[in-house]
């Protein structure tokens, strides 16, 4: 994916995302993407959308997503159906970009 469709699906994941909760929390807003912009490195989502490389920060985040899901590393399940009193962990993206 490219461009304008790799924002859009990166999007639609996010709905997906939030489909899946029951009404027992607020939905994930875009903007949880956040993090700190110190010294012009640390983006969030929308200023990384707004960056000229903005289709590589976009492939680095499917290929991440891509990489975590393969291997097991967590699994989308639907808030009801977790045992009472548990919590999900939340993420949040911060985009840098490396320096070699």
């Amino acid at each position: 994916l490219t461009g304008q469709a790799a924002v859009n699906s990166f999007l639609h994941q996010c709905e997906i995302a939030n489909s899946n909760f029951d009404g027992t929390l607020n939905v994930i807003p875009h903007m949880i993407f956040a993090a700190g912009n110190e010294n012009n490195e640390c983006y969030t989502f929308k200023e990384m959308l707004s960056q000229p490389d903005r289709q590589q920060f976009l492939e680095a985040m499917l290929k991440e997503t891509a990489e975590h899901e393969s291997r097991g590393h967590w699994l989308v399940v639907q808030r009801s159906s977790m045992p009472e009193n548990t919590k999900p962990i939340q993420a949040i993206w911060s985009f840098k970009r490396k320096r070699y």
